[in-house]
């Protein structure tokens, strides 16, 4: 079988490369899609970010070896273990964390009914998925009994919280029988005094 050549490619090209690849990745984030369908972009993204930091790292200092300085560990170094080139051992600093955005480019659903707005602080959406993921943590890890008090103790609770009242409807004038037949003018004044007489009831109980 016939080996396929690799392909070499410089430095800058490969810098070139991701950059031009975050930045399509980042128009997709914002404008295009929703964050419910690109995690693979977001790690795409990451993973891209990642390595042109690496591309772009600048040493911080060197090493100089020499025989009689470091004696036999000299022939390890050269054995390939460090990047050693004509006696100099090149150190570079860790690559740098990617960059969080300080706001979301795009919202998310946390769950249905429950969306953090795009321009949100991305702060506030970690610290919602911490606690989301620490609550079902804690659910999960609870014994049936544990679970059936804690189920009794929410019902409890939501029958402290106060109930809304219902809006009362605006009165309903009485209609002017003289203008209407006589059958008419019974249905509709029987109506009439129906309805006020639900509305007198409705704010006898407290309702708004």
């Amino acid at each position: 079988m016939e080996l396929i050549k690799r392909v070499q490619f410089t430095k800058e090209q490969l810098i070139e490369a991701a950059l031009e690849d975050i930045a399509a990745i980042s128009d997709a984030l914002q404008c295009y899609m929703p964050c419910a369908a690109n995690k693979s972009l977001q790690k795409s993204l990451v993973l891209k970010e990642i390595a042109l930091a690496s591309l772009n790292a600048k040493p911080i200092g060197a090493f100089h070896i020499a025989d009689q300085q470091v004696g036999a560990t000299t022939d390890y170094i050269k054995d390939g273990e460090w990047p050693i080139c004509n006696g100099v051992i090149e150190v570079y600093a860790a690559p740098p964390a990617p960059v969080v955005p300080k706001t979301l480019p795009c919202s998310v659903e946390l769950k249905p009914g429950l969306i953090i707005g795009k321009g949100c602080k991305t702060e506030t959406l970690l610290t919602a998925l911490k606690r989301r993921a620490d609550f079902y943590a804690e659910l999960n890890a609870m014994t049936p009994e544990e679970k059936a008090e804690y189920d009794k103790n929410i019902e409890a609770f939501k029958e402290m919280l106060p109930q809304p009242a219902p809006v009362v409807p605006e009165e309903m004038p009485m209609p002017k029988a003289s203008m209407m037949n006589p059958i008419d003018a019974v249905e509709a004044i029987a109506e009439a005094r129906g309805w006020n007489a639900c509305r007198a009831a409705m704010l006898k109980g407290g309702a708004k």
